[in-house]
Order: C-alpha cells, then sequence, then structure tokens
C-alpha cells in the first residue's frame, strides 16, 4: 500500500492561474480527482517503483482532465499534459534536490544476517525477518545521497555481541561509508563488563555502545549495576545510544542526571505514541532532558511511531518540531532507522517528510541536522 507524502499542487498551481486561462478550473479538478481516488495532488509512494508508478496515474490523470477541460488537439494535450507534470512534480524533487547539495551522514542503518547471527526477536516481525545487507541498503537509498553510515547494533543475541561488531568492520572493508559502529554490551553487569568493553574498544570503527532499554522494566536504567556499566563507557571513549519507549523517559532523565561525564543520543525522539496522538507527557520529559548539554537527539524512527498504515507527514511534524525546538540544531542528528523503518516508510520518502517538516530552516541548519552534528557525536573524522 503506497502513502501519502505531499501535495505539490498546492504550492504550483496556484502561480500558474495567472498565466493559463484553463489553470485554475484544472486545478480544482485535479483536487476534485485527488479526493475521489487517492491519486493526483496526493503522490503515493513508499518505494522507487511504487513512485514511477504514481508519477504514471498522475500523468495519465492530468491528460484525462484537460480532455475534460477541453484540449482536444493530441500534440497540444500532451505537450500541456507534460507541462502540469512536470511542474507538479518538481516541488517533490526540490526536497530531495536541497539535502543532495551536501551528501548524508546517517546515524542509524542495520543490517542483519539472520543465517549469520541470531536475532530472537526478528521471528516476531515476519515482515522484516530476512537478509539486509549492503547491497539493499544502497538500493533502498534510491535519490537520497548518502555519504556515510553508522551502524547500530541490531539486539543480537547476548552471546554475539562482539562478534556482530566484528562482521560489520569486515563489511567495512567492501563499504567504505560504513564509518561507525555503536555496538552492543551487557552494561547492567557494572564492572564486570569490561571484558567485553576491551574487546570492543579495540574496534577502530566502534564509536559507541547501545544496550537496548526499551523491553526493560521501568527502573532498569536506573539499576547500579546498570548506571555504573554505563560510566564506565567514558574511560573508554565510547558514547551511549538511549534507546527507550516514552513511558521511560521520567526515569531516563534521572539516569542521565548520573552520568554527567557521558556523551548520550536519544534514539527515535525517544518513541513518543504518535500512533495515539499522544504529546504528553513525552513532550514535556524531552524538554526535561534536553536541558543536559551532554545529550543529544536522533531524528530517527518517527514514522514508525505511527500508525504503519495510515500516518500522513502532519501526524509527524508537531513531533519533530518539539525535538528540534527543545534540542535545537547543534544537538540533532538525521537517522534513517532502515530497514525498520520499512514497515512504514520508504528511505527517500523519510528524507523528504523530514525536509518538509522543518521548512523555512536555514542551510547551515540543515547540514548541522542531516550531516555535522553526526560527524561531531560519533567523532568520524576520527
Amino acid at each position: 500500500m503506497c502513502r501519502e507524502f505531499v501535495n505539490p499542487l498546492q504550492a504550483d498551481f496556484v502561480d500558474l492561474t495567472t498565466v493559463d486561462p484553463i489553470c485554475d478550473a484544472f486545478y480544482k479538478s485535479v483536487r476534485l480527482e485527488a479526493q475521489s481516488t487517492g491519486m493526483g495532488s496526493n503522490l503515493l509512494y513508499s518505494n522507487q517503483q511504487c513512485y514511477r508508478t504514481c508519477k504514471e496515474l498522475f500523468r495519465k490523470d492530468i491528460y484525462r482532465i484537460l480532455m475534460r477541460l477541453g484540449y482536444r488537439d493530441r500534440h497540444l494535450l500532451l505537450t500541456a499534459s507534460h507541462r502540469y507534470y512536470r511542474i507538479a512534480f518538481a516541488s517533490g524533487k526540490e526536497t530531495i534536490e536541497i539535502v543532495n547539495s551536501f551528501p548524508i551522514v546517517d546515524t542509524h542503518v542495520h543490517l542483519w544476517h539472520p543465517e549469520h547471527l541470531r536475532y530472537p526477536w526478528l521471528d516476531e516481525v515476519p515482515a522484516i525477518r530476512k537478509p539486509h545487507l549492503l547491497d539493499d541498503f544502497r538500493a533502498a537509498c534510491g535519490d537520497a545521497s548518502v555519504e556515510s553510515f553508522v551502524f547500530v547494533e541490531c539486539d543480537v543475541h547476548p552471546d554475539e555481541r562482539v562478534r556482530e561488531a566484528e562482521w560489520v568492520a569486515s563489511l567495512a572493508k567492501q563499504e567504505p561509508r560504513i564509518k561507525g559502529i555503536v555496538a552492543s554490551a551487557p552494561l547492567e553487569d557494572g564492572e564486570g563488563a569490561r571484558a567485553v568493553l576491551e574487546d570492543l574498544a579495540g574496534n577502530p570503527l566502534v564509536k559507541g555502545i547501545r544496550r537496548l532499554i526499551q523491553a526493560e522494566s521501568l527502573d532498569f536504567c536506573l539499576q547500579p549495576g546498570f548506571i555504573r556499566g554505563v560510566q564506565l563507557l567514558n574511560e573508554y571513549g565510547l558514547s551511549f545510544d538511549i534507546c527507550i519507549v516514552d513511558s521511560q523517559l521520567a526515569n531516563v532523565i534521572e539516569f542521565v542526571k548520573q552520568c554527567p561525564n557521558n556523551q548520550f543520543m536519544l534514539d527515535h525522539i525517544g518513541k513518543p505514541n504518535i500512533k495515539n496522538d499522544v504529546f504528553q507527557p513525552w513532550a514535556r520529559e524531552i524538554e526535561m532532558l534536553s536541558q543536559f548539554p551532554n545529550v543529544f537527539c536522533k531524528v530517527s524512527g518517527v514514522a514508525t511511531s505511527a500508525d504503519f498504515e495510515r500516518w500522513k507527514p502532519a501526524d509527524l511534524k508537531p513531533y519533530i518540531n518539539h525535538v528540534i525546538g527543545c534540542f535545537g540544531f547543534d544537538r540533532v542528528a538525521y537517522g534513517g532507522d532502515w530497514p525498520v523503518s520499512t514497515q512504514a516508510i520508504g528511505y527517500s520518502q523519510w528524507v523528504e517528510t523530514l525536509v518538509w517538516a522543518v521548512d523555512g530552516c536555514s542551510k547551515d541548519e540543515m547540514k548541522k541536522l542531516f550531516r555535522e552534528n553526526a560527524m561531531r557525536f560519533y567523532r568520524l573524522g576520527e
């Protein structure tokens, strides 16, 4: 099922009414067609193949509407149809071109190979329970220009945490765009986690650690052993990715207070309950967390916090705008969350949605969001 994305007609066709006498009628007709058919001005696509299909259907809609409006000469009809088609799609393309003027650094990419490593959780998610490897990621990027990316651990079986990092390091020899690894470690073991941390720190690509909290109890992050394990990361020059659900935010704030020397990245904007339109207390607690200067926020996984099948960009925008308003453009970073994100959104579509959501920001702010903050936080130049 393709998804709503943008209405490029809203800006482009209105201006044309002063140039072409049929444009006003054409614009109204397209809007009516869009409302009745789900095509036309609501561009629906979730991947490149669907995107191309929808463009063709949209062009056929234009052709048919122009005929109804009185165009009968075949050459004139084809010319006009192509003109309107090209103009309508211009605004959708501009969004991706803005970001392509400076290549993206993606802070959150997963790669997994169930035939090579064990991922127990994938048994519960059949839609993505298959290998997702480098060639798949290259294809998924589509029009998005991804210069480099950070691999983030995939919740492998606990016995295979170091092996996962070693596997990704071997992939980096094939794919130089892999500039960093956020690995997994049993930080709840406190001082007992040192052996694993020393193994991981010996891999120069490992820049940080993520121990998933989202499936744990509310007080997991406040356990003394876990807090001590996180504090150890500073000795190894490693950051910590916080991956939680919104109900855990309050305790995460207390946890962060006890680790003033650590560098934190909040994944997926704290996973608010967008699906059910729940804004508070998430928003208030995000504002409190943002007061800690050692905490950054990853703008990722937002569509998968909404209804997979029915979300609209407007559903995501208040949450995106809130985290950027709280953390500022100096402490937010783009993340694609591929391929988990594919349950709700395509890669290029997420880039375009985020660009749309932050419309009005400067090019320098865009570069911080999509590139510079990622390099700075994960020390990708080192």
